[in-house]
């Protein structure tokens, strides 16, 4: 068994190399670690061309606490089908294919299990994550050594206490760069970490949105170079709208805008609540002692939230796909995308999980960040699907902690060096962007993440509420946040209590 263990991972190495090397020799070495700015050891070219072994280079630099486990099979409790789309495929594959993500995928499973003498096992419940976890958890049965859920999994798992704070867990080295450290911080709760992602997921990049533009038709209408504006800190709010106007025209002349006509913007239901991250604003901050304290509403909010539903609900300038995704139920080829990719939209709104999508698009497109809401506000910022971002975490069953917590660790620290080029380097860079400048902006969105508990806990169905309001072509914020916010002050203080409270 372990002549035929080491030649199975002899042959991945191989087919491996000779699938990731030329496309290492065209990738730069930026840094991409979603808020944090360590040091980036990627592959990466040489002045004279040449690849360099970075991956060597990671290793003396970062190296592996490498402990033999006598083949014990650790168990990864991970979204199965019934989360439909966001179904993961990031942390297991079966075998080689060629591809260079299922590859780099495949062949981080195989170095560790030979590194660590370990069988790693993917589980998919028929159910959701946290009711799976909770019913073995709470039955004191040792199932699973991690768990990788969404942020409504990792919740209500913290909430009821079934996962451990992984500060305690010493062989996690949670500052390291393959850790999103932006994560680190705003997802802890009286400096305890229930849950957090980093390179050991590539979803979260996939979950995150951004502005595609079509080049095609920024010629057409002689209109700015977004990349320019995002440079010179003038990508904003007013900039989008203004620039949006004058583009849609009724092309097939039925009297009504369809999915037949052309637009300035596509877009659906949740660019409101990423529209309001995008601008500055959070739904909790942090006091000294690292409690949420609830900071969602203002003056600023209300009016953000104004303009932005304003902005989308004008079908004259903008198509919500969301509407008509009765008519191709595929998300890989959804309406929206059909209309960006026939030149019918200047803008696409939408998941970088979409770019990889649009390899086959005929005219060039662009991708920039979402914009500021005005020039004054200092950067650029993004946050992730609360429906989609993978979190890890180690439940309390677990019999070894800090056995889970060294393999997870290896999964993170090798998903930096194999995964996040397969996927953020390669696919995405490489691939999927048209030019140099994707990958400048594609930087710049990750290099700016916000993490905010109180949206993904969802403290009152806080998390919903604007693009409830948006799906309801309400504008008044006021109003709205009125009637649930004693529920979402309530919500919010019982979740530290239960949190806090000492066991």
């Amino acid at each position: 068994m372990l002549k035929i263990m080491k030649a199975k991972k002899i042959t991945a190495i191989l087919l491996t190399l000779l699938m990731l090397a030329p496309a290492f020799a065209s990738c730069s070495d930026k840094n991409s670690d979603g808020g944090n700015n360590s040091q980036n050891a990627d592959t990466s070219t040489t002045a004279s061309g040449e690849v360099s072994d970075s991956a060597s280079e990671t290793e003396e630099e970062y190296p592996y606490n490498v402990v033999d486990y006598g083949g014990y099979t650790f168990r990864m409790l991970v979204r199965g089908q019934t989360y439909g789309f966001w179904e993961s495929n990031e942390m297991y594959a079966e075998e080689s294919n060629g591809e260079a993500l299922n590859d780099a995928v495949y062949q981080r499973i195989i170095d560790i299990e030979d590194m660590y003498n370990v069988d790693i096992q993917q589980i998919k419940p028929t159910v959701s994550v946290n009711e799976e976890a909770t019913k073995v958890i709470q039955a004191g049965e040792d199932a699973y050594d991690m768990i990788l859920g969404t942020p409504g999994d990792a919740s209500a798992l913290s909430l009821n206490k079934l996962v451990l704070d992984l500060n305690t867990v010493n062989s996690l080295q949670l500052d390291m760069p393959w850790w999103d450290q932006a994560a680190n911080e705003g997802l802890s709760i009286a400096n305890k970490l229930y849950y957090t992602t980093g390179e050991i997921s590539y979803d979260r990049y996939r979950a995150t949105e951004a502005m595609l533009f079509n080049k095609a038709m920024l010629n057409e209408y002689n209109l700015e170079d977004p990349y320019q504006l995002v440079r010179d800190g003038k990508w904003t709010f007013d900039k989008v709208l203004e620039m949006s106007q004058g583009v849609s025209q009724d092309l097939d002349g039925n009297g009504k805008y369809d999915e037949n006509d052309k637009y300035g913007m596509i877009t659906y239901t949740n660019v409101v609540t990423s529209g309001i991250f995008a601008s500055g604003i959070h739904y909790n901050t942090k006091d000294e002692n690292d409690m949420p304290v609830l900071s969602f509403y203002s003056e600023k909010t209300a009016e953000v939230v104004e303009d932005y539903i304003t902005f989308m609900i004008d079908d004259k300038l903008c198509f919500d796909w969301a509407n008509y995704y009765h008519l191709d139920p595929d998300p890989n080829t959804n309406v929206g995308l059909v209309i960006f990719q026939e030149n019918r939209a200047l803008f696409n709104y939408n998941g970088i999980h979409a770019v990889p999508n649009l390899r086959n698009m005929f005219s060039d497109f662009g991708i920039v960040p979402l914009p500021k809401y005005d020039e004054a506000q200092e950067t650029y910022y993004h946050c992730v699907n609360n429906t989609a971002c993978p979190f890890i975490m180690i439940p309390v069953t677990s019999q070894d902690p800090e056995r889970a917590g060294n393999i997870v660790e290896a999964l993170a620290h090798k998903g930096r060096d194999l995964v996040k080029v397969a996927f953020y380097d390669i696919t995405l860079k490489s691939k999927s962007s048209r030019d140099e400048q994707s990958a400048e902006m594609l930087d710049l969105i990750f290099d700016n993440m916000v993490y905010d508990i109180a949206f993904f806990g969802n403290f009152g169905d806080i998390g919903n509420l604007a693009n409830n309001m948006m799906a309801a072509k309400n504008t008044n914020l006021s109003s709205e946040y009125a009637k649930i916010e004693k529920k979402v002050t309530k919500t919010m203080e019982k979740f530290i209590e239960d949190i806090t409270e000492e066991e």
